[in-house]
């Protein structure tokens, strides 16, 4: 059986070897990092989204968590934009659950705008082990960004830790979380993320009714949202077509297993 020690000493090594050397990311882009649009912007402490906070983006509803999915990795994004494309993103989750709505689907990724290379992938079978490695994962100051998908069952202290790990060294956490999970919390940010409610087809920018429940020193709001492609922004959507949303892969982001 492989030991932790030795797993955190290949985590790190596959972090050195994507980026070609140890780098540490430090300086004013740590602080506040913004979303591209002001609507969003000046409803949060800073004029933008914490680099050093725990955020969590959850699915309205169970069928809106491919679309949770899909703006969570928008905010990732536009952490990336704010460091000029540098750094890598580790993404930790589950080998079987909690979300059953696919996998990351590398050609998906970058007709989105994200470049698969600064995507370091770690999965666990079990739950107490995803946050084990966002933990470990926050040791480092090579991460530009830490992702872990989540169950129902993590709790206040342990987003405790990783909220104030995340602010220690000013490395932004997102957690997917099912929807109405997210009662008890130390999250700086919690988000509700609802699909349009129409079908978007693949060759369309998403869009999205996006409900900042949550901010510390900000304050909540609700939007329709869509994300372009090119200009890795948000922009302001039209109000949406009052007509059943459909529950489907966001935007070619995710392949279906089984």
């Amino acid at each position: 059986m492989v030991s932790r020690r030795q797993i955190r000493a290949d985590l790190q090594a596959r972090i050195e070897a994507i980026e070609g050397h140890s780098h540490t990311l430090d300086g004013p882009e740590n602080g506040a990092f913004s979303l591209g649009l002001p609507q969003l912007d000046e409803r949060l402490p800073g004029q933008g989204l914490s680099a050093a906070a725990l955020h969590e983006v959850a699915g309205a509803d169970h069928r809106d968590m491919p679309s949770a999915f899909g703006f969570l990795l928008a905010l990732v994004m536009r952490r990336l934009k704010a460091l000029e494309g540098n750094g890598i993103v580790l993404w930790c989750r589950q080998s079987h659950g909690p979300h059953d709505f696919g996998w990351l689907y590398g050609p998906g990724l970058a007709a989105f705008g994200f470049v698969p290379d600064r995507l370091l992938m770690v999965t666990s079978p079990k739950p107490a082990d995803v946050l084990w490695v966002l933990e470990e994962a926050l040791r480092s100051r090579s991460l530009a960004a830490i992702v872990g998908e989540v169950g129902p069952a993590l709790d206040l202290t342990a987003t405790r830790r990783l909220q104030l790990a995340a602010e220690a060294i000013a490395t932004p956490v997102f957690l997917l979380r099912p929807p109405h999970a997210c009662d008890a919390s130390a999250a700086s940010t919690r988000w509700s993320i609802a699909a349009e409610q129409k079908p978007v087809q693949a060759w369309q920018n998403p869009r999205w009714q996006a409900d900042l429940v949550r901010c510390r020193g900000g304050r909540p709001h609700h939007w329709f949202l869509e994300w372009d492609h090119a200009t890795h922004c948000f922009s302001m959507a039209a109000a949406l077509a009052d007509r059943p949303a459909q529950p489907q892969l966001q935007d070619g982001l995710l392949q279906k297993t089984g």
